[in-house]
């Protein structure tokens, strides 16, 4: 087993052990949008800011 192995393990178990102690403290569902706000966060984000770049742009060219 490798250094990154390892490293990878005990984060995987500090994430899950986290998300339980969360859900724990301030119920399921709160932990559950707590928890997956960064991944949708992190998948929509690029695409969000991309439509207001796009709109933006559009605004700019209608006062040219």
């Amino acid at each position: 087993m490798s250094e990154r192995d390892l490293a990878v393990g005990i984060g995987l178990l500090l994430a899950a052990g986290g998300a339980l102690v969360l859900r724990e403290m301030v119920g399921p569902y709160e932990a559950f949008a707590i928890v997956a706000s960064p991944v949708v966060a992190g998948a929509a984000g690029p695409t969000f800011a991309r439509r207001l770049a796009v709109r933006r742009l559009r605004r700019w060219l209608r006062r040219l």
